[in-house]
């Protein structure tokens, strides 16, 4: 490859990166450890609470199902942020997962 050649791959490949975003840091990965197992623990809770009222022959509130999904969801969507190695992406999915999880501990 000649010296134009590596030149223009070396900007496209800083185009690519910028378009990309800036990577994920180290305390967004934690902050996705985190927001994992709080997740985890208030979905399980409602899936405890929607067994027992099961058992009993009842169900749970239409709001708490939807609120459990869109933590999942929520969730999912931070995944594939990290997974694409997007830090600003992930921050915006970590913003929304968090606040998921909050609303979902408040109707409990």
């Amino acid at each position: 490859m000649n010296r134009l050649g590596v030149v223009l791959a070396m900007a496209a490949f800083s185009l690519a990166a910028i378009a990309a975003g800036k990577a994920v840091d180290g305390r967004q990965k934690a902050e996705f450890d985190e927001l994992v197992a709080k997740a985890s623990a208030v979905i399980d809770t409602v899936n405890a609470m929607e067994d027992r009222a099961r058992a009993a022959g009842q169900s749970l509130h239409p709001d708490l199902i939807a609120r459990r999904a869109l933590v999942q969801s929520s969730m999912d969507d931070a995944q594939k942020a990290l997974d694409a190695n997007d830090g600003d992406l992930l921050k915006e999915r970590l913003k929304r997962a968090r606040g998921h999880i909050e609303r979902l501990n408040r109707m409990l």
